[in-house]
């Protein structure tokens, strides 16, 4: 049991009608006296007391708790072992006789409350325990993702309490100084770790929307794919991590679906339809162009790039170039092409087919060209003025010992699979072509 003291502003009313003269009620109050709002006319010092003590403890029966949201909460104070005595000791300045010109004399009732805390403060508890107004959390401000792009949630205030022995402490404060309510402020709750404003969020936004203004033109030779937020939105996450391993799995598609080099490929020249593939064209550089767009997704890039090659060709003329050959082994004739047209042919001989020396099909670059060589294989060696190989040791050269070219004399008596051809012609291919250059070998 403590003991708490409080000081009630009262207001003694005073009112008399005996003129100038002086009047003393000795130990009882004037006419329309109150105290406290409390009409004591009439009343002597002690009846005055006892029934300022019972209006005291009739009006604090209960201490209402107002929450954030605008719950009130009754803490009940009959339990407490509340008891208040009121100090009589201005009954002294109430008892002196009154000059009837006076409208009143204001004087302060002193109280001494007790009550038991510990009883409170248990009460307290079970109150906000039992009420389930103070069960909500606090919710962090975070980043979430959706089809539109990233933003910020702002964080929630809650209901749940940081202390409750504060406000058991600010409740039996209350009590001892007379209080019927407390405002329970922000100071009571738990408050948010992360706000909409927190560094980490707003620096974290700032990058989240770099990248999401993205926009990527990923031109493969004037075909154009997308990379933009419809794309990317998988890729990244809410901390503005680039999924690498998923970036790999589209640049993996992409290759697969637009590499040349060594694909099986349709081409149409002189009206003729074939498909061949072979060691020609193009190559994405999977780990080069995912490294690329994992930055340029960081940067957030807004405009037309290109895959990183490992493989490069021409990109003119069906990817076979300004220049380039074409040799026709069903029609066992040689094709020079120059910006899309023929500039010379001539009939050829290619390899023996009798013999399993046929001249593989295939599109392939030119490895190099030289002239004045010596050919050398089993049981031959023969010079040659111009030599232009492509697909390992066959190449286009010309063949000095032969007498007459085209028709049917590859299927008996062609070559060990080069591509025989009359010497001023193999003179005009030689002056045309460069390494890399496309030579196309169908039937």
């Amino acid at each position: 049991m403590k003991k708490r003291i409080v000081a009630i502003a009262t207001c003694v009313g005073l009112a008399c009608a005996c003129g100038s003269t002086y009047v003393s009620y000795g130990s009882r109050y004037l006419p329309d006296a109150s105290i406290n709002g409390m009409d004591v006319s009439n009343m002597t010092f002690i009846d005055a007391k006892d029934a300022l003590e019972k209006q005291y403890l009739k009006e604090h029966q209960k201490l209402t708790l107002m929450t954030r949201d605008g719950k009130k909460l009754s803490v009940p104070l009959t339990a407490i072992n509340l008891s208040v005595n009121a100090d009589t000791s201005y009954a002294e300045a109430i008892n002196l006789a009154v000059r009837s010109d006076m409208r009143g004399v204001d004087e302060e009732a002193k109280f001494n409350i007790s009550f038991d805390e510990e009883k409170l403060a248990s009460i307290v508890e079970t109150v906000l325990k039992d009420s389930g107004a103070f069960l909500v959390a606090p919710e962090n401000a975070h980043i979430e993702k959706t089809d539109e792009g990233f933003s910020v949630v702002p964080e929630t205030e809650g209901t749940e309490l940081k202390d409750t022995k504060e406000i058991c402490r600010r409740v039996i404060e209350a009590v001892g100084t007379g209080l019927n309510s407390i405002q329970l402020d922000d100071s009571f709750y738990k408050k948010a770790v992360v706000t909409e404003r927190s560094g980490g969020i707003v620096d974290r936004i700032k990058k989240l929307d770099l990248m999401e203004g993205t926009k990527l033109s990923l031109d493969i030779r004037g075909s154009v794919e997308l990379i933009d937020w419809g794309r990317i939105r998988d890729w990244v996450d809410l901390s503005g991590n680039i999924d690498e391993a998923a970036v790999r799995a589209f640049v993996d598609e992409l290759a697969e679906r637009t590499d040349t080099y060594n694909s099986e490929r349709a081409f149409q020249l002189r009206g003729k339809e074939f498909t061949v593939k072979g060691p020609y064209g193009f190559t994405i550089d999977r780990e080069g162009t995912t490294a690329q767009l994992v930055q340029n997704i960081k940067d957030g890039v807004v405009e037309v790039v290109e895959p990183v090659y490992s493989q490069t060709a021409a990109t003119e003329n069906q990817e076979l170039g300004n220049v380039f050959v074409e040799v026709d082994v069903a029609e066992q004739h040689v094709f020079l092409y120059e910006n899309g047209e023929i500039i010379a042919d001539a009939p050829c001989v290619t390899g023996n087919t009798s013999l399993g020396r046929g001249t593989p099909s295939g599109i392939f670059p030119v490895t190099f060209k030289t002239r004045n060589a010596t050919l050398r294989g089993p049981g031959y060696a023969s010079f040659v003025n111009f030599w232009m190989p492509f697909n390992g040791g066959i190449g286009l050269h010309d063949a000095p010992w032969r007498g007459s070219f085209g028709g049917s004399i590859y299927r008996n008596s062609g070559s060990h699979g080069c591509v025989n051809l009359p010497y001023s012609f193999a003179k005009t291919v030689y002056e045309h072509i460069e390494k890399g250059f496309a030579v196309v070998v169908h039937t």
